[in-house]
């Protein structure tokens, strides 16, 4: 049963009350019903409430799903533990949300050391006049003869010897248990893995195949009319499936579908992401003439395979991407994705990012391997269509960029990993995709993902792999080295150029337009953090005669420059362009 405690200002006040109170009536991210307790101070901080909402009630917003909400005197014990048990008879028979609100007061103001004397001077002379809860209880009981004063000063005694017996006991702790402190223990999941070995993320042929090829298969068309664009659709992706090449669609159906096949749970949840906000998914068919019949590509690929839940959600960052955090803390054998709409859209949960993800392994001792796909690109579609503020994740790197990790350490890829609070990337090939994708369930840890998706890249040429780069072996490239004829001559190269995501077009369309791919190489940066040093640092001196460059799209005060710049300056010893 979940119970969430507010405060009154709090319930009133932030948007996300509402969007996780209406998102829980929705059959995909239902609790069965939550119970809402407000703590009302009848005050925010130091304002009143008739400065701080509109309505009479500050549980007013709760009336949106039906909710019953009962308000109750918090000094009277009685009415008090009736009310509860009544919310939780509710919620139990009839699995909806039900709102307690306690009406109270706080005696000593919003902290110890706060003076409520100031603002609410004639609230405060009134509260120093009243007795606390214990007191008046105490009277009523002893009024109504069901206990002796004696009984009274025995338990109040036997509570205090309780807390002085255990605070002497805390003295005498001197080590901190962090395992104590952990919710979701994932009991035998670290103990079953190899601390030190990444499992394979390549498949074989035989999967890659079956895969592919259920991805392009219709439903039959006397059971199932699907619209006539999905069918040029299905052809086209036939057609690659016999080329041996992979769109980033079919990148991203091989790797949800051999995790599937390997028993991972995975959920998909974002305002689009059933077709796809750029119509390049659509792992959902809709019925030309049935309304509400729906076909899920990927349920069926395997009989015995995990379940994929992918669900549209409603139009809310915040509360979802909240939802999908909580959802990845309860197993490791679970991917959790929640993709944006457009990643700029991202800034709205930023509340999220600053309190749980990127901080939640220190601070709150859960490891989560919760993928955030943000489409990214400046593609002209305007400021809010365009940039998911890539440099927002990179500046919440725990990442001192004066310390180079010792690149002859063998371990020293997975030892970044290890320490990172999260992963930050902007992969170019739906090959490096797939494998970013697998190695959230094949390292022996979880982590965060932030990935910057393309939108333009989705059905351009150069965002193409063929089917040889998802077979074992294969593994997720942390940089993408110059592979053209520049790295065949590196003494004539003249300029090498660093870059990372979708500016890669542009300079490769370039290129090939002044004819210089033999006289400029181009290194995409694929996991910007952890920094890959070592591929970096081997790119640098292979091209001993180049001017060293940074290329990106995005403005010069954002995007991975300011990030990049420090890091590489630091290990080159010299300033870039």
């Amino acid at each position: 049963m979940a119970i969430i405690m507010h405060g009154d200002a709090a319930f009133a006040g932030q948007g996300v009350v509402y969007e996780t109170t209406h998102i829980g009536q929705l059959p995909n991210f239902t609790t069965h019903g939550s119970i809402h307790i407000v703590v009302n101070n009848q005050i925010g901080y130091t304002t009143d409430p008739r400065f701080a909402r509109g309505s009479p009630y500050c549980t007013d917003v709760a009336k949106c799903v039906d909710a019953p909400i009962l308000h109750v005197n918090g000094d009277d014990a009685e009415a008090v533990a009736h009310v509860a048990r009544v919310a939780i008879e509710y919620r139990c028979r009839f699995k909806r949300d039900v709102v307690l609100d306690l009406v109270c007061y706080r005696r000593f103001g919003h902290s110890e050391e706060d003076e409520p004397m100031f603002t609410q001077p004639f609230m405060y002379k009134k509260i120093k006049t009243m007795q606390t809860v214990d007191k008046i209880y105490a009277e009523k009981v002893k009024a109504e003869g069901v206990v002796t004063d004696s009984e009274i000063k025995k338990w109040e005694k036997e509570y205090m010897d309780t807390l002085n017996e255990h605070f002497e006991l805390a003295k005498k702790v001197t080590k901190l248990s962090i395992m104590a402190w952990i919710d979701t223990p994932w009991t035998g999941f670290f103990e079953a893995r190899d601390p030190k070995k990444v499992e394979e993320t390549g498949i074989s042929e035989v999967s890659l195949m079956t895969i592919a090829n259920h991805f392009c298969k219709p439903p039959e068309k006397w059971a199932f009319e699907i619209h006539k664009g999905i069918h040029r659709i299905l052809d086209n992706r036939s057609k690659m499936v016999k080329e041996g090449i992979a769109d980033w669609a079919m990148g991203e159906a091989l790797a949800y579908g051999s995790l599937l096949r390997d028993q991972v749970h995975i959920r998909l949840t974002g305002e689009d992401v059933e077709r796809g906000t750029m119509a390049h998914r659509h792992h959902v068919y809709h019925h030309q003439g049935v309304d509400g019949a729906t076909y899920r590509v990927l349920d069926t690929i395997y009989p015995d395979q995990a379940k994929y839940s992918l669900h549209n959600s409603s139009l809310s960052e915040f509360g979802i991407l909240g939802f999908e955090t909580g959802y990845s803390y309860y197993s490791p054998n679970q991917l959790s994705i929640w993709e944006a709409q457009y990643g700029d859209f991202a800034d709205t949960a930023q509340p999220i990012f600053d309190t749980f993800t990127c901080n939640g392994e220190s601070k709150w001792i859960c490891q989560s391997g919760i993928v955030i796909a943000l489409p990214h690109g400046i593609d002209g579609a305007g400021p809010e269509h365009s940039s998911a503020r890539i440099e927002r994740y990179l500046t919440q790197c725990d990442d001192d960029e004066d310390n180079i990790p010792d690149l002859d350490d063998k371990n020293m890829v997975l030892k970044q990993l290890k320490a990172a609070n999260w992963f930050v990337c902007n992969v170019t090939n739906p090959a490096n995709y797939f494998h970013l994708l697998r190695r959230q369930i094949a390292l022996p840890f979880r982590k965060p993902l932030v990935l910057c998706t393309p939108k333009v890249g989705l059905k351009h040429p150069y965002y193409r792999s063929p089917f040889k780069d998802f077979l074992f072996g294969t593994s997720f490239q942390r940089a993408i080295p110059e592979a053209g004829p520049a790295s065949k001559n590196p003494g004539g190269v003249k300029k090498l150029i660093f870059c990372s995501g979708k500016v890669a077009i542009t300079i490769d369309e370039l290129l090939k337009e002044k004819k210089l791919q033999d006289k400029v190489a181009m290194c995409r940066i694929e996991q910007l953090y952890p920094f890959p040093y070592d591929i970096v640092l081997k790119e640098f001196c292979k091209y001993p005669k180049a001017r060293v460059a940074f290329c990106q799209e995005e403005h010069k005060n954002q995007g991975p420059w300011l990030y990049c710049k420090v890091r590489m300056e630091n290990l080159f010893g010299k300033k870039i362009e």
